[in-house]
């Protein structure tokens, strides 16, 4: 019996890191902003901090908002195939969770493509950015059926099977991301740093 394999959907994240950030300064201003009591946002976040960076509001971000669009169109070309001349940053944010602060599932509704770049990641390795399949439920009802007879083993790194995605944050590390894709914070658990990300959607001008 011959089978023909169509792989018709896939969905990746991709990941890189930018060493010629300096996230000192932006942290800095970040301070500035809450030292004077500047008002954020009420969005994914549960409690926290989120604040919209406001166009030419500090050269630092400035600098990785330019590093951070170069790379969403060099992967939008390369694995998409979309080479948007016009590509451009719809909307950005900064992301301050205290202890037991989380970012609730949410997806990135009208951007083209979305992406979060970690500044400050105290405890490197026990807090995920985690991802789900579009069919979650159903994915985690089909491994749960399967696994729970004796026979059966399931196989977390099959991304026929998965259902999510854990990725490690780290200092200077971005990822970038389909805006449709499910996708959560796990809650912060260390008590006197901070976890500080800057969140971004590109658009078509």
């Amino acid at each position: 019996m011959s089978i023909t394999i169509h792989d018709v959907f896939v969905e990746s994240v991709f990941e890189t890191s930018y060493d010629h950030v300096d996230n000192k300064k932006i942290l800095e201003y970040i301070d500035f902003l809450r030292d004077r009591n500047e008002e954020g946002v009420k969005l994914s976040n549960i409690g926290g901090w989120q604040y919209h960076v406001k166009e030419n509001e500090h050269d630092e971000i400035e600098k990785l908002k330019e590093a951070l669009l170069d790379s969403a169109h060099s992967i939008l070309k390369d694995c998409y195939e979309y080479d948007i001349k016009n590509l451009q940053i719809g909307n950005i944010w900064m992301n301050v969770n205290e202890y037991g602060n989380y970012n609730m599932h949410h997806t990135h509704v009208g951007s083209i493509f979305s992406c979060v770049y970690y500044l400050q990641v105290p405890d490197k390795g026990y807090e995920s950015l985690m991802f789900d399949s579009n069919d979650f439920y159903q994915r985690q009802v089909q491994s749960h059926m399967v696994t729970d007879h004796p026979d059966n083993r399931s196989n977390d790194c099959n991304n026929r099977t998965r259902y999510a995605a854990y990725f490690a944050p780290e200092d200077n590390k971005a990822f970038f991301f389909n805006p449709s894709l499910q996708h959560s914070v796990q809650r912060h658990e260390n008590k006197e740093i901070p976890r500080i990300s800057i969140a971004a959607n590109f658009i078509i001008a």
